[in-house]
């Protein structure tokens, strides 16, 4: 597979991009105020953790795309779709 550069960052930006939107929704304020379990990790993990996921799925769905394998297209769709209905997951809850 050759290393398509381009391709690549479209969908690892895309990915974040997408997944970052959610962040929007978010006020930190209130979730300062809950009551967390005394294992739960500091604030400033999740942002960290959350980027290198999405990165990471974007990679994944690019590496998919290279494959030109049968149904590509249909796994696409699939991705975005997913990954619209996790957008939507933290302003709907």
């Amino acid at each position: 597979m050759k290393l398509d550069i381009k391709k690549l960052l479209f969908y690892v930006i895309v990915t974040v991009g997408i997944g970052s939107l959610p962040a929007l929704f978010i006020d930190f304020d209130t979730y300062k105020e809950f009551v967390k379990p005394p294992l739960s990790p500091p604030g400033i993990v999740f942002p960290i953790v959350w980027t290198i996921l999405f990165i990471l799925m974007g990679i994944s769905i690019y590496r998919i795309v290279m494959t030109n394998d049968f149904g590509v297209d249909s796994l696409r769709i699939l991705y975005f779709v997913q990954l619209f209905v996790n957008a939507l997951w933290t302003p709907i809850f």
